[in-house]
């Protein structure tokens, strides 16, 4: 009975020292609960957290992108209406274009019209104006030539003989030359055609010339230059000679001038300067 009992203590102290383990055991599963229980908690605080980021960040980013969009649409409206503004105003500038060339093409047609008829109107007057001035030349001819052939030259022909030197076998044209290099040679050749000598005087206006010339090289001077100096040979000249009968005075010899020869000579004249201003018209014109 006595050693039972032993061996009941003894159980029970197994079963105590179990149940102290066990305990002990429950402490620490119940400590590791809590841990994962805090652990749970922190991982459901971060996920419920990083949802909410999630969603901001979904909200955000779809805001981002709607503004993005409106942004874009804008802009693309924006440039729709410069573009249609610029091929509007392209389209007003081509236009002007178009209507000022047909509006120049058709001046210049007007233009080119109006001149074309001016020059036939020229033309028509010119020819008319030619064929008048034919006319009046082919009866003004035909009167000296009818006037001519009435008349007498053989006193005019003495009278013109008188001024040749007798002796006179007349100049070759070789003996003359090409140029003059000054106004008294070009004189001294007038006077071997005359058949003339040269005076002091004139052999001293040439001495003269030879000086200038010399001294000025080839300059002319406004009152002694080579042009004033043929114009005073030439007065001299004409001082020496006898005038010429021409052929007006000749055919004056043969008949007077009536009133009728008078109107056409000045009808004539008339008709040059007319012709002589439409030629100008027409030189102008063109």
């Amino acid at each position: 009975m006595f050693g039972k009992k032993k061996e009941l203590e003894a159980a029970i102290e197994e079963l105590k020292a179990k149940l102290s383990e066990q305990e002990a055991l429950n402490a620490r599963l119940e400590q590791a609960i809590e841990e994962y229980k805090r652990k749970e908690s922190a991982i459901a605080n971060a996920l419920t957290r990083a949802q909410s980021d999630a969603g901001k960040v979904i909200d955000e980013a779809n805001a981002e992108g709607a503004r993005i969009i409106n942004k874009a649409n804008e802009d693309k409206a924006a440039a729709h209406a410069e573009a249609e503004s610029i091929i509007a105003a392209a389209q007003e500038e081509a236009d002007k274009i178009k209507q000022q060339a047909e509006e120049y093409s058709r001046q210049s047609a007007l233009k080119a019209e109006a001149f074309m008829q001016n020059y036939r109107e020229s033309a028509s007057k010119l020819n008319k104006a030619l064929q008048r001035a034919a006319e009046t030349a082919a009866a003004q001819a035909e009167h000296f030539r009818a006037c001519i052939k009435d008349s007498n030259l053989d006193n005019e022909i003495e009278m013109a003989g008188e001024y040749i030197p007798e002796g006179d076998a007349g100049i070759n044209a070789d003996e003359l030359p090409e140029s003059y290099e000054n106004p008294a040679e070009l004189m001294r050749s007038i006077y071997k055609i005359e058949n003339r000598q040269t005076t002091p005087t004139e052999e001293a206006k040439e001495a003269e010339v030879k000086a200038e010339e010399a001294k000025e090289e080839h300059i002319e001077h406004a009152d002694r230059g080579p042009t004033a100096m043929l114009k005073e040979e030439a007065a001299d000249i004409e001082a020496e000679e006898q005038p010429m009968m021409t052929v007006n005075e000749i055919v004056g010899m043969c008949s007077a001038e009536t009133s009728e020869e008078r109107e056409a000579r000045a009808a004539e004249d008339r008709i040059d300067d007319a012709l002589n201003a439409i030629i100008d018209d027409v030189l102008q014109d063109s």
